[in-house]
Protein backbone atom coordinates (compact mmCIF):
# COMPACT_ATOMS: atom_id res chain seq x y z
CA UNK A 1 0.00 0.00 0.00
CA UNK A 2 2.66 2.18 0.78
CA UNK A 3 4.49 1.76 -2.78
CA UNK A 4 1.42 3.94 -4.42
CA UNK A 5 0.87 0.79 -6.81
CA UNK A 6 -2.77 -0.52 -6.95
CA UNK A 7 -3.56 -3.90 -6.09
CA UNK A 8 -4.81 -5.59 -9.48
CA UNK A 9 -7.70 -6.85 -8.00
CA UNK A 10 -9.37 -3.46 -7.25
CA UNK A 11 -9.01 -2.71 -10.66
CA UNK A 12 -10.81 -6.31 -12.07
CA UNK A 13 -13.62 -6.21 -9.34
CA UNK A 14 -15.04 -3.36 -10.91
CA UNK A 15 -14.63 -4.40 -14.01
CA UNK A 16 -16.53 -7.82 -13.99
CA UNK A 17 -18.91 -5.47 -12.26
CA UNK A 18 -19.74 -3.50 -15.42
CA UNK A 19 -19.46 -6.34 -17.64
CA UNK A 20 -21.99 -8.36 -15.08
CA UNK A 21 -24.41 -4.97 -15.33
CA UNK A 22 -23.94 -4.52 -19.81
CA UNK A 23 -25.18 -8.26 -19.61
CA UNK A 24 -28.22 -8.29 -17.37
CA UNK A 25 -28.82 -4.84 -19.68
CA UNK A 26 -28.39 -6.80 -22.85
CA UNK A 27 -31.35 -9.39 -21.64
CA UNK A 28 -33.40 -6.87 -20.37
CA UNK A 29 -33.35 -4.77 -23.63
CA UNK A 30 -33.51 -8.14 -25.83
CA UNK A 31 -36.65 -9.19 -23.37
CA UNK A 32 -38.41 -5.81 -24.45
CA UNK A 33 -37.39 -5.87 -27.75
CA UNK A 34 -38.72 -8.88 -29.03
CA UNK A 35 -41.04 -10.52 -26.14
CA UNK A 36 -40.96 -14.05 -24.60
CA UNK A 37 -40.61 -16.35 -27.58
CA UNK A 38 -42.17 -19.92 -27.84
CA UNK A 39 -41.39 -23.35 -28.91
CA UNK A 40 -43.89 -25.74 -30.08
CA UNK A 41 -43.05 -29.16 -30.60
CA UNK A 42 -44.24 -31.21 -33.31
CA UNK A 43 -43.60 -34.57 -31.63
CA UNK A 44 -43.33 -34.95 -27.65
CA UNK A 45 -41.04 -36.27 -27.13
CA UNK A 46 -38.62 -36.77 -29.53
CA UNK A 47 -36.95 -39.48 -29.75
CA UNK A 48 -33.37 -40.46 -30.26
CA UNK A 49 -32.97 -41.90 -33.74
CA UNK A 50 -35.46 -40.00 -34.80
CA UNK A 51 -36.57 -36.11 -35.88
CA UNK A 52 -36.62 -33.19 -33.43
CA UNK A 53 -39.68 -31.13 -35.00
CA UNK A 54 -40.57 -27.85 -33.65
CA UNK A 55 -41.74 -24.08 -34.50
CA UNK A 56 -40.51 -21.58 -32.67
CA UNK A 57 -42.24 -18.02 -32.17
CA UNK A 58 -39.83 -15.31 -32.45
CA UNK A 59 -41.57 -12.07 -31.56
CA UNK A 60 -39.52 -10.65 -34.26
CA UNK A 61 -41.72 -8.12 -36.15
CA UNK A 62 -41.82 -8.24 -40.10
CA UNK A 63 -42.88 -4.52 -40.62
CA UNK A 64 -40.25 -3.82 -43.30
CA UNK A 65 -38.32 -7.10 -43.46
CA UNK A 66 -39.83 -9.30 -46.02
CA UNK A 67 -37.17 -12.53 -44.69
CA UNK A 68 -34.80 -13.03 -41.99
CA UNK A 69 -31.85 -15.45 -41.22
CA UNK A 70 -31.87 -17.57 -38.25
CA UNK A 71 -28.68 -19.63 -37.00
CA UNK A 72 -30.65 -22.61 -35.45
CA UNK A 73 -28.49 -25.53 -33.23
CA UNK A 74 -29.40 -28.21 -31.15
CA UNK A 75 -26.61 -29.50 -28.44
CA UNK A 76 -26.68 -31.98 -26.46
CA UNK A 77 -24.57 -31.39 -23.43
CA UNK A 78 -23.52 -33.11 -19.99
CA UNK A 79 -24.09 -30.33 -17.15
CA UNK A 80 -21.78 -31.65 -13.70
CA UNK A 81 -21.27 -29.64 -10.37
CA UNK A 82 -17.41 -29.74 -9.37
CA UNK A 83 -15.51 -28.34 -6.79
CA UNK A 84 -13.02 -25.39 -7.58
CA UNK A 85 -9.98 -25.14 -6.00
CA UNK A 86 -11.36 -22.79 -3.02
CA UNK A 87 -13.74 -26.32 -2.17
CA UNK A 88 -16.99 -24.26 -3.88
CA UNK A 89 -19.04 -25.45 -6.48
CA UNK A 90 -19.26 -24.99 -9.98
CA UNK A 91 -21.50 -26.45 -12.24
CA UNK A 92 -19.89 -26.61 -15.72
CA UNK A 93 -21.50 -27.96 -18.84
CA UNK A 94 -19.25 -29.73 -21.85
CA UNK A 95 -20.85 -29.73 -25.59
CA UNK A 96 -20.95 -33.82 -25.85
CA UNK A 97 -22.88 -33.02 -29.82
CA UNK A 98 -24.09 -30.13 -31.62
CA UNK A 99 -25.41 -29.50 -35.00
CA UNK A 100 -27.14 -26.38 -36.59
CA UNK A 101 -28.84 -24.68 -39.58
CA UNK A 102 -29.51 -21.73 -41.23
CA UNK A 103 -33.54 -21.23 -41.66
CA UNK A 104 -34.76 -18.53 -43.09
CA UNK A 105 -37.97 -17.32 -40.82
CA UNK A 106 -41.58 -17.55 -42.40
CA UNK A 107 -44.81 -15.23 -41.09
CA UNK A 108 -46.60 -16.31 -38.47
CA UNK A 109 -50.41 -17.08 -38.62
CA UNK A 110 -50.71 -15.78 -35.14
CA UNK A 111 -49.38 -12.42 -35.82
CA UNK A 112 -47.03 -10.31 -37.47
CA UNK A 113 -43.88 -11.88 -36.31
CA UNK A 114 -41.21 -14.58 -37.88
CA UNK A 115 -41.58 -17.95 -36.80
CA UNK A 116 -38.65 -20.81 -37.30
CA UNK A 117 -39.81 -24.01 -38.44
CA UNK A 118 -37.13 -26.79 -36.81
CA UNK A 119 -36.28 -29.95 -38.24
CA UNK A 120 -33.16 -32.03 -37.22
CA UNK A 121 -32.25 -35.57 -37.29
CA UNK A 122 -31.58 -36.59 -33.54
CA UNK A 123 -28.14 -39.26 -33.40
CA UNK A 124 -29.07 -42.61 -31.87
CA UNK A 125 -25.64 -42.80 -30.18
CA UNK A 126 -25.84 -39.83 -27.86
CA UNK A 127 -27.44 -40.04 -23.95
CA UNK A 128 -31.38 -39.13 -23.51
CA UNK A 129 -32.29 -35.97 -21.46
CA UNK A 130 -32.11 -36.56 -17.24
CA UNK A 131 -34.12 -34.96 -15.80
CA UNK A 132 -32.33 -35.07 -12.04
CA UNK A 133 -30.23 -33.95 -10.35
CA UNK A 134 -30.99 -30.41 -11.65
CA UNK A 135 -26.85 -29.58 -11.67
CA UNK A 136 -25.88 -33.28 -12.75
CA UNK A 137 -27.43 -34.63 -15.57
CA UNK A 138 -27.45 -34.80 -19.41
CA UNK A 139 -29.53 -32.12 -21.42
CA UNK A 140 -30.85 -31.25 -24.85
CA UNK A 141 -30.96 -27.67 -25.61
CA UNK A 142 -32.21 -25.52 -28.80
CA UNK A 143 -30.67 -22.30 -29.47
CA UNK A 144 -32.19 -19.76 -32.16
CA UNK A 145 -30.25 -16.44 -33.06
CA UNK A 146 -30.20 -13.61 -35.91
CA UNK A 147 -28.67 -10.79 -36.23
CA UNK A 148 -30.39 -7.42 -35.56
CA UNK A 149 -29.98 -3.94 -35.74
CA UNK A 150 -28.83 -3.29 -32.16
CA UNK A 151 -29.40 -5.64 -29.51
CA UNK A 152 -29.55 -9.80 -31.50
CA UNK A 153 -32.16 -11.60 -31.13
CA UNK A 154 -31.37 -14.82 -29.03
CA UNK A 155 -33.50 -17.91 -27.65
CA UNK A 156 -32.98 -21.10 -25.75
CA UNK A 157 -35.11 -24.31 -24.81
CA UNK A 158 -34.13 -27.23 -23.11
CA UNK A 159 -35.90 -29.82 -25.33
CA UNK A 160 -37.36 -33.54 -23.60
CA UNK A 161 -35.20 -35.94 -26.23
CA UNK A 162 -35.76 -39.67 -24.77
CA UNK A 163 -35.01 -43.31 -25.82
CA UNK A 164 -37.75 -44.99 -27.39
CA UNK A 165 -39.16 -47.54 -24.66
CA UNK A 166 -38.73 -50.70 -26.07
CA UNK A 167 -41.84 -52.72 -27.43
CA UNK A 168 -43.44 -48.92 -28.77
CA UNK A 169 -45.28 -49.69 -31.30
CA UNK A 170 -44.96 -46.27 -33.08
CA UNK A 171 -43.41 -45.79 -36.53
CA UNK A 172 -40.48 -43.01 -36.92
CA UNK A 173 -43.28 -40.96 -38.51
CA UNK A 174 -45.11 -40.54 -35.06
CA UNK A 175 -48.37 -42.48 -36.49
CA UNK A 176 -49.92 -45.47 -34.53
CA UNK A 177 -50.22 -48.56 -35.73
Amino acid sequence: WDSGDIPWFLLVLPLFGVALAVVALRAWIRKRKFGISTLKLRNLPAYLGERLQATVQTGIPVVNDPSKEFLVRLICARRETVLDAAGDERVLEKKLWSTEQKILGEVSSLRPVFQVMVDFPVPDDLPPTELLPEDDRTLWKLEVTAKMKGVDYAAQFEVPVYQRPAGDKTFKTGHNV
